[in-house]
């Protein structure tokens, strides 16, 4: 608990420096993006294991500010649409807003989470080639918990209320690149592809034990940018 607190803090501030930076950057360039990705979630313990993926949509604004001519701190605000599933060796108790559900060993649980997120990075671009220009980036990932519902398909419950369950903040790094095709001016479409991997257990210490369950993703970044 000590460590989450202390990511949240530090990815607090590291959101406050990006904002600053737009009052001194040297042009801010706004997007629309609406990505498909794949996600999945991890445990450090063997007795719950990875068992499924989970797909999903990732869509909001883009904000490039950059403080030279190739060079930007990218931001934003978009939600998120992840999950995925796990599979329990052992019993496993699932507090859901209607009801405590209790499951036997073997049990696969699908959760499907829904967070506001605010991706930060230092975005690296080439000069434009053509009609082309490409870039990489890589940064931190906040997000804060706005949904969270699990599907058990072996005992026929489905879409039940668990955000109670979970922690209600995540933190992720991300690492990526792409390339920009230019429409004229400064509009361009945009594709890429980025792997976010997360620090911070997700779940609220599931049955007083002290495993870690992270989601992991890969996004296929669409955009419009302006």
């Amino acid at each position: 608990m000590k460590n989450q607190t202390v990511l949240y803090k530090t990815s607090i501030l590291i959101f406050i420096f990006f904002i600053a930076n737009t009052t001194f950057s040297q042009g801010l360039r706004l997007g629309f993006v609406a990505s498909p990705q794949v996600s999945w979630i991890n445990s450090d313990i063997n007795k719950i294991k990875t068992d499924g993926y989970q797909f999903g949509f990732d869509f909001g604004l883009n904000a490039d500010c950059f403080f030279s001519k190739n060079y930007a701190l990218s931001t934003g605000i978009t939600i998120n649409n992840t999950g995925g599933k796990l599979k329990y060796s052992d019993a496993v108790t699932l507090k859901a807003s209607d009801s405590t559900y209790n499951f036997e060993g073997g049990t696969t649980i699908a959760y499907k989470l829904q967070y506001l997120k605010f991706p930060l990075s230092i975005k690296l671009k080439t000069n434009q080639i053509g009609y082309f220009t490409y870039y990489g980036q890589f940064g931190l990932t906040p997000q804060i918990l706005i949904g969270a519902k699990a599907n058990v398909s072996s005992n026929n419950i489905n879409e039940v209320n668990i955000i109670d369950e979970l922690s209600f903040y995540n933190l992720a790094y991300n690492v990526g690149g792409g390339i920009e095709y230019s429409l004229g001016g400064t509009s361009a479409l945009t594709i890429g592809v980025i792997y976010t991997n997360g620090f911070i257990d997700i779940t609220k210490d599931k049955n007083n034990s002290d495993d870690k369950a992270v989601v992991n993703t890969i996004t296929c970044k669409l955009g419009v940018l302006f």
